[in-house]
Order: structure tokens, then C-alpha cells, then sequence
């Protein structure tokens, strides 16, 4: 039996380089990173029914994973997403410190 770990958290100020890791490493040990990555399969490519609800139900965990890894301020940056990708890109965009942000 596998033992499940509660995913690190992020508090949406500048730790995303290192949660961004450790969600990397949190989610490939469940293999879920698959849904992160650009060229993820979409349920459109699915051969049948059975495989195209198995492949929402992986989103669904993994955006449920992702969700409950952020606290309330990041959080509400990825309310409306509809898939996992959607959710970490925006994170990413909106979390990740750059030199014009420091300049401001």
C-alpha cells in the first residue's frame, strides 16, 4: 500500500520555484504530472467511454490536489480553471517573481 502525503503548500508570495518542484515530485509519484505537461492527451483522443471518464477523473484529482496545496490568496487566481495545466500556468504567471516585478 502506497503512503499518501498531503502535498506542500504555497502561500502564493515567493516560494513558487521550490513548491513548483515539490508539487513536480508530489504528482509524478501519483502519476498525475502527465496532465501538466503541454502535450497531455485530451479526452477527445480517448477510444472510449470508459477511458475518456477515467482521464476526467485524473484531472479532476489533480486539479483537486492542486487546489488544496495553495492557501485562500492563490487559490483564488485558479477558482474558475477547468483543467490542471490552466490552474499551474496561471500560477506560474501570476507567482513567479521576475526582475520587472521587483522593479515595480
Amino acid at each position: 500500500m502506497t503512503n499518501v502525503t498531503a502535498p506542500p503548500s504555497f502561500d502564493g508570495k515567493n516560494n513558487f520555484a521550490i513548491w513548483s518542484r515539490k508539487m513536480f515530485l508530489h504528482l509524478t509519484t501519483m502519476g498525475l504530472w502527465d496532465l501538466f505537461e503541454e502535450n497531455s492527451t485530451s479526452s477527445s483522443k480517448e477510444k472510449n467511454d470508459d477511458a475518456a471518464a477515467e482521464q476526467r477523473k485524473r484531472k479532476l484529482s489533480a486539479l483537486h490536489i492542486l487546489s488544496v496545496a495553495v492557501q485562500d490568496e492563490p487559490f483564488k487566481l485558479i477558482v474558475n480553471c477547468q483543467t490542471p495545466k490552466e490552474a499551474f500556468d496561471l500560477l506560474h504567471k501570476n507567482c513567479t517573481i521576475t526582475k520587472e516585478k521587483l522593479d515595480k
